[in-house]
């Protein structure tokens, strides 16, 4: 969404529906940050944070049940 960060558009989802889990994949975050950033994220209803590049059947693990 343009003018919003990925974190941004989950926590309005989050505030939205609190039950809809959030993925969000990305290119920018190092295994350093990640572990920084996860209490914030968490806060945002983010329960996954894919790191580009990921394969199909990475996401499809992530979606079935």
């Amino acid at each position: 969404m343009p003018g919003l960060s990925g974190e941004a558009v989950a926590r309005t989802i989050h505030q939205l529906e609190p039950r809809v889990p959030i993925i969000i994949a990305t290119g920018l975050v190092t295994e350093e940050n990640l572990s920084e950033l996860s209490a914030d994220l968490k806060q945002a209803g983010i329960v996954c944070v894919l790191r580009k590049p990921f394969g199909e059947a990475q996401l499809l693990r992530l979606l079935a049940p």
